[in-house]
């Protein structure tokens, strides 16, 4: 026994235990299961629902979605159908998982939450060990809270004037009202793209700077550019070669392209709002691309950004199945979250799941 109405775990713990080795092993294998009649799944639903039960010290009339909201763990079906949808996503994050018939499992899913834009896993070009990108972020080592904006205007030009003769390309992203857009400055040039609502920061930061590197590919005949831009998690995740990230991996992949090509990238982080001519003029251009005209759509998304889609979904479904009981706990308790966390935003026309 690990619990008794007078000793025994906390419930936090017995919470633990239950998902730990009971509710791992009902979920195994759901994406195949889960479409079973009802009479079979039952079996295993009541052996979660007394597992919680159990842990939180509920009485056995206690009504079961009021026990699963107290526990923090949502229904069996709510938990498959964004099991599912994880799995649908990791296929199509691989190229060699990626179904092509009709009648498979994903179908529904895949037109339901576009997974057919998910940026695919790709191989690098070169050995990791042979990787070597010209990263620059010696404005880092000021503090930005206690820097002058002047100061970094200062250090920036001294940086630029020393380096050789290159051309300086800024790029920018900005997510407004849920839309998500990226700039591109090179001198005269202005590129607007707009990227997928699913979009994060880092990976429009990500982007803008992979769309950079194809754009002085193929459109610029200068031999040597410095990728200036104000997100340093997007810099600083080009260091790691080891375990980069699949967009990472791209920006990898185009450099070598551009060094086989005799043209030579390098980066460099510049803070943001301080004064820099061109990365203020790339904020400005980047919060208006969602909303241009001239703006160039790519579609796509990483693999993360549509787990985090998927999850926000499937809690906005928890939070609306709750919202309609009522449970003498749904009166006091208006959301299915612990200490009150707030439910994450998704607009109207995206709460199909």
């Amino acid at each position: 026994m690990l619990s008794h109405t007078s000793w025994g775990a906390h419930s936090s713990v017995l919470l633990k235990i239950h998902k730990s080795l009971i509710l791992s092993k009902i979920d195994y294998g759901s994406p195949l299961f889960s479409s079973a009649i009802q009479c079979h799944l039952k079996k295993l639903e009541n052996l979660h629902n007394s597992g919680m039960r159990l842990a939180i010290g509920a009485f056995r009339s206690s009504p079961i979605d009021s026990i699963s909201n107290i526990a923090g763990i949502p229904s069996l079906s709510l938990r498959w159908a964004e099991q599912k949808s994880l799995l649908a996503a990791r296929f199509h994050r691989s190229p060699q998982g990626i179904f092509t018939s009709p009648n498979n499992l994903f179908t529904n899913l895949q037109d339901k939450l576009n997974l057919d834009q998910i940026i695919p896993s790709t191989i690098s070009l070169q050995p990791p060990w042979t990787i070597s990108l010209d990263i620059n972020l010696e404005l880092h080592q000021f503090p930005k809270k206690d820097t002058n904006p002047k100061i970094y205007k200062y250090h920036f030009n001294e940086i630029i004037a020393n380096a050789e003769p290159h051309i300086q390309i800024y790029t920018d992203a900005s997510i407004t009202d849920q839309r998500v857009g990226v700039a591109i400055i090179c001198g005269d040039t202005e590129i607007q793209l707009k990227l997928s609502d699913k979009c994060s920061i880092y990976t429009a930061e990500a982007m803008a700077i992979l769309e950079t590197i194809k754009y002085f590919i193929q459109s610029v005949d200068d031999k040597r550019c410095i990728i200036l831009s104000d997100s340093l998690s997007a810099i600083t995740s080009l260091k790691n070669i080891n375990n980069p990230t699949d967009i990472a991996r791209n920006i990898h992949n185009f450099c070598h392209i551009a060094c086989s090509a005799g043209k030579h990238i390098s980066f460099m982080w510049i803070p943001g709002h301080c004064n820099i001519t061109g990365n203020e003029k790339a904020d400005e251009v980047a919060k208006l691309s969602h909303i241009s005209p001239k703006a160039i759509n790519v579609p796509g998304f990483t693999y993360s950004d549509a787990k985090k889609y998927i999850k926000n979904l499937n809690a906005i479904k928890w939070q609306r199945y709750w919202s309609n009981q009522s449970t003498k706990l749904n009166e006091i308790k208006k959301n299915q979250y612990s200490h009150g966390l707030l439910l994450p935003v998704v607009p109207d026309d995206k709460k199909q799941f």
